[in-house]
């Protein structure tokens, strides 16, 4: 997830971990009763963690009458370190999701896919089809490389109306080294974590006019959330762009084929997307409109679940009961 890519990705020594990792315990935990629709929330990425909707959100969303479950991803916040490199995949990550489903007992639940959680949603769908109900992605990239375009060319509106020359060519030298066919591992692991930062840097994350109560969730979260293993941070992103192609993966075809159960919530400030990206995917997702499968929602950006919560709550709902 971007705005937790605080850092640059110049110390490559976690492509080399132990190959002799052991299964790893994985955090997790359930809001609400148990006998009401399930919805599990699957966190962004790769290198973050569910505090953030833990803390601001999951209990307000069982209070809306769901039972809400949270897991820290493999080798990510919470759950134990995983210093083997190959165990960052999409079908462990898939394996690790359906365990979480079968320990909490849950039948064809609602996957809240936030951000890269969406495509761990998606690849659960591919892996295992059937065995949710529906799948709900939220700020989620469907096509990556996109996205990433999409921080170029949001990030460069705002350093030319600001005529800010020198961040505009420290932006344009990052993804001009991206776009490099020769692109090794490294530099592609280092220049991703640069252009993600880049979104940062030019505020792509936060909403235009923060309301009252995005601001007191924000705070909220930063107050209760706890300090995780600094390997969980650094190595997952590395390793998935290694092992599963990650800056360029692209999964429109499946959601196209699968439209009839992905909705989309997405934030109308959210710089993942231009407007035109944001357009694909509510093509691709299509459907009926009065189904809800594409929601927009205004003044708010990746985090909807902060920026807007009741509007947030609202779309799971009324994506929910279609």
């Amino acid at each position: 997830m971007p705005h937790l890519i605080n850092l640059l990705f110049c110390n490559i020594v976690f492509l080399s971990g132990s190959a002799n990792a052991q299964v790893q315990s994985i955090y997790s935990k359930a809001y609400g009763i148990n006998t009401n629709p399930a919805v599990i929330f699957i966190h962004g990425g790769p290198g973050y963690d569910s505090q953030n909707f833990e803390i601001s959100t999951a209990q307000a969303l069982a209070d809306a009458g769901f039972y809400v479950v949270v897991y820290d991803q493999r080798g990510q916040g919470r759950s134990a370190v995983a210093t083997d490199p190959k165990i960052y995949n999409y079908k462990t990550y898939a394996e690790d999701l359906k365990s979480v489903i079968e320990l909490y007992k849950v039948k064809k639940p609602v996957l809240l896919g936030h951000s890269h959680g969406g495509t761990i949603a998606l690849k659960f769908d591919q892996y295992y089809p059937g065995l949710a109900k529906s799948i709900l992605l939220v700020s989620a990239p469907v096509d990556f490389w996109a996205s990433l375009q999409s921080i170029h060319a949001n990030c460069a509106d705002k350093y030319k109306a600001a005529k800010n020359n020198a961040a505009l060519k420290q932006l344009d030298v990052i993804f001009l080294a991206l776009n490099g066919k020769a692109l090794d591992p490294m530099q592609e692991i280092q220049n991703t974590g640069l252009a993600f930062q880049q979104g940062l840097q030019c505020g792509l994350y936060q909403p235009k006019h923060p309301t009252v109560e995005s601001i007191a969730l924000n705070q909220k979260v930063a107050k209760s959330y706890v300090k995780v293993a600094q390997e969980n941070i650094i190595y997952p992103m590395g390793n998935f762009i290694i092992y599963e192609k990650y800056t360029h993966l692209d999964m429109t075809a499946f959601v196209e084929k699968n439209a009839n159960h992905i909705f989309g919530i997405y934030g109308q400030d959210d710089g993942l997307f231009t407007p035109a990206l944001r357009n694909t995917i509510e093509t691709t997702l299509a459907g009926n409109p009065s189904a809800h499968r594409f929601q927009l929602i205004k003044n708010s950006s990746h985090n909807i679940f902060i920026d807007r919560q009741e509007q947030f709550i609202k779309a799971v709902q009324q994506a929910v009961i279609n």
